[in-house]
């Protein structure tokens, strides 16, 4: 009874031992199983029991061939192939699929270990542990399909998407942006961001935008094709960071919006034209209304006194009516030409009938056309201008520029007065100007009569009044050559207008 005392006490720790080991393989979640040299099952713990039962529905026991429960024809030489393998001496891992379609297919990493006799170390079985990767294959696959839904919609999407390191260079870029830039990905990405800035200071305000806000929307910039084109792009982009919350760099979407830009821009222009129009109309009406008018009340009041008190008026009187009715039909007739001039100009699409054109000989046609009134204020009139200066331009045109600008500088000058017309040849222009010694022109005033916005007069010297028309008349006519028209002026001391008109050269 001692002896079988002793027997029971020397067994307790192995048993112990036996248990503890028993219940720390149960408690895993991963498939554990051992097997002899002819596949029986020698020992296996719970959770490979019961994945046995959900994939093919059987209840297994030790002894019995591991082989005889797999159902599946694929399964058994998946299972033969893998412990003939370890039987041989190899150690391994591979990850299968197994179980009956019509129950459950799991995938599974499998690790086979041969187990050897301790004596001889020869094989004797083979240890498998098994980890069931079935969530972590579904995951897997799930990312890889997002992954391709991603890179697919990357590949192909219309707008432009980017993402830029800490130093601004770029990382990354979508395949769209060679259908807008003319860029392959390849040659776009590694490169700092702002070499493909049509003006970099868009890239100073965009970046100056998203380091304040965190982001931008619909924020327009203008980048440079491959071409070097302008291109106006919609941005919507935000700030990266890391873990910590640094500065990380910026990803985004470019949006090519040039055609809308151009719409933009061609309705801005049609407005701009539209109330530019309005404007002339409403100038044309205010000439119509009140300057024309003036003058044809003014030519029809000395007639109607010539016609009355022709008897009583003695013949001094009567030249100075006829002389004054003249003054006012060629007034009359000035400011009909220079309306009808101004309003086809605006109103329709004028052609430029360019020819060879000797400046000497407008002046003094003008001078011939203007010589009487000139003398009655007591102005001289004076030309410095060689008939070997030649400009390509509109003769019609460039004498109605001439005649209104003489014109001018009679009605301002004071009497006993010159007014000087000169011409100055350079290598590129010919500048003609007219110079007189008049009142004179504020900086304010010189701003009103250069508007188109503004009909600016004032009565001349002798209170000879004015539409405002000529010199918009001029600007317009010499801009249609590709000129200027410039004033220099001080009050009190003569102005000078200059128009500055390309040279001609054989």
């Amino acid at each position: 009874m001692n002896k079988s005392h002793t027997g029971e006490s020397a067994d307790q720790p192995l048993l112990w031992h036996k248990n503890l080991l028993d219940a720390l393989i149960n408690s895993t979640r991963d498939l554990i199983f051992l097997t002899d040299q002819e596949n029986r099952l020698i020992a296996y713990n719970k959770a490979f029991e019961k994945t046995m039962s959900k994939i093919y529905g059987v209840e297994i026991e030790t002894g019995a061939s591991l082989i005889d429960y797999i159902k599946v024809k694929d399964d058994v030489k998946a299972a033969n192939e893998n412990f003939d393998r370890a039987l041989s001496g190899e150690q391994f891992t591979r990850i299968q699929k197994y179980g009956d379609k019509k129950l459950e297919r799991i995938y599974f990493e499998l690790s086979f270990n041969p187990i050897r006799d301790p004596d001889n170390q020869s094989i004797v079985g083979v240890a498998v542990f098994i980890r069931d990767l079935t969530e972590q294959v579904q995951w897997e696959n799930a990312l890889k399909e997002s992954e391709s839904k991603y890179r697919q919609l990357f590949e192909t999407v219309q707008d432009v998407y980017y993402k830029t390191d800490t130093e601004g260079k770029i990382t990354e870029v979508s395949p769209s942006i060679e259908r807008y830039s003319g860029y392959k990905p390849s040659e776009v990405i590694g490169n700092p961001v702002e070499e493909f800035y049509y003006y970099r200071e868009d890239r100073k305000k965009l970046l100056s935008t998203i380091k304040r806000n965190g982001e931008v929307i619909d924020f327009e910039v203008r980048l440079k094709t491959k071409d070097d084109e302008l291109a106006w792009t919609s941005v919507n982009a935000y700030l990266l960071k890391d873990e910590s919350g640094a500065f990380a760099g910026i990803q985004g979407s470019l949006r090519d919006i040039s055609e809308r830009k151009k719409a933009e821009l061609e309705l801005l222009r049609m407005n701009n034209k539209l109330s530019r129009l309005n404007n002339q109309k409403d100038k044309l009406f205010s000439v119509i209304a009140h300057d024309l008018r003036n003058m044809i009340s003014g030519l029809t009041g000395a007639l109607q006194i010539l016609r009355e008190e022709v008897e009583e008026l003695s013949r001094e009187e009567i030249g100075k009516y006829v002389r004054l009715v003249s003054r006012n039909a060629e007034n009359t007739d000035e400011l009909l030409e220079d309306l009808l001039k101004w309003s086809r100009n605006q109103f329709e699409s004028v052609d430029l009938q360019l020819e060879e054109v000797k400046p000497a000989e407008l002046i003094d046609q003008v001078f011939d056309r203007i010589r009487i009134w000139a003398t009655e204020k007591k102005i001289g009139l004076k030309k410095e201008i060689g008939d070997n200066i030649v400009i390509r331009a509109d003769r019609e045109m460039l004498k109605t520029v001439l005649r209104n600008l003489i014109s001018n500088a009679i009605k301002f000058s004071k009497p006993g007065s010159e007014v000087l017309v000169k011409a100055v040849e350079s290598d590129y222009e010919v500048r003609i100007e007219v110079i007189d010694q008049g009142i004179g022109i504020t900086p304010e005033q010189k701003q009103k009569i250069l508007s188109k916005e503004v009909n600016y007069t004032t009565p001349g010297t002798d209170g000879e009044k004015g539409s405002g028309l000529g010199i918009d008349l001029c600007i317009d006519f010499v801009e249609q050559h590709d000129g200027q028209l410039d004033i220099r002026s001080k009050p009190g001391k003569g102005s000078t207008f200059s128009v500055v008109m390309p040279a001609y050269y054989e």
